[in-house]
Formats: structure tokens, C-alpha cells, sequence
């Protein structure tokens, strides 16, 4: 299993499997999105994402509506054209949730889109 987050300056998707960031104290174990999910979480933020780029381009607004100046917009115009859409989240960048919900059989991952509301099931119940 790995621990893969978007970065929000760059859009690359950095895996942080070996360095467990995302840890759970209390019971001294990490959260892991499942290795078997990882290509289709990519791929839906990947969409998720051309499609807020698009749409923040088209009405010229950001994050809670703000107006985009003309530098941003040429930024989200650029990477929607090369292919790595990096829409407007605000000052941290941070466009998704990520849920994980421990109980008796497994672990539930649940990733969600700031913007859209969004969500997306990534838990492994197979492995269940």
C-alpha cells in the first residue's frame, strides 16, 4: 500500500509510503490509500481538476469566487494546455479531503474535492 498526495504548487503526485506522514498516533498505525486504487484516484483528479480549471477559465473566478487576475488565468490556461490542470485553491492549494475511516473489517478512504463537493471511494474492500 502507499500514501500518494497531489502537491499543489507542482500538480506531480508524490508518494509518502516510506515516510508513513499520514499517522495515526492514538493506536500507532498509518493510513494508506490502497495500492489497487491509486491509478483511478490519479485519474479522477486528474478530471476532477480539468474540469475545475476549465470552468474557473471560463467564468474568470476562484476559490469562493474570487476574480482571478490576468497572470492567474494565464497560469490556469497553461497547465489545463500541458496537460497538468492547477486550478485556483486558495492559498494553501489544498483542493482535496482525504477521510479514513478505521472499523472491524478495514479501513474506508474517501477522497473529496473541495470545490465541487465531489467525492470519490477509494477503499480496498477486497482485501477485506
Amino acid at each position: 500500500m502507499v500514501i500518494t498526495v497531489k502537491h499543489g504548487d507542482s500538480g506531480d503526485i508524490i508518494d509518502l509510503s516510506d515516510d508513513c506522514e499520514i499517522r495515526d498516533d492514538k493506536y500507532g498505525g498509518c493510513f494508506y490509500i490502497p495500492e489497487s486504487q491509486v491509478t483511478r484516484l490519479e485519474e479522477w483528479i486528474l478530471a476532477m481538476d480539468t474540469q475545475i480549471a476549465t470552468q474557473q477559465l471560463k467564468t474568470g473566478r476562484g476559490m469562493d469566487g474570487r476574480k482571478l487576475d490576468a497572470v492567474e488565468i494565464n497560469a490556469i490556461d497553461q497547465s489545463l494546455e500541458a496537460g497538468k490542470p492547477l486550478p485556483d485553491y486558495g492559498v494553501n492549494g489544498g483542493g482535496y479531503r482525504y477521510s479514513f475511516s478505521p472499523n472491524t473489517m478495514g479501513t474506508v478512504v474517501v477522497v473529496e474535492n473541495v470545490i465541487s463537493g465531489d467525492q470519490i471511494d477509494v477503499s480496498d474492500y477486497e482485501d477485506w
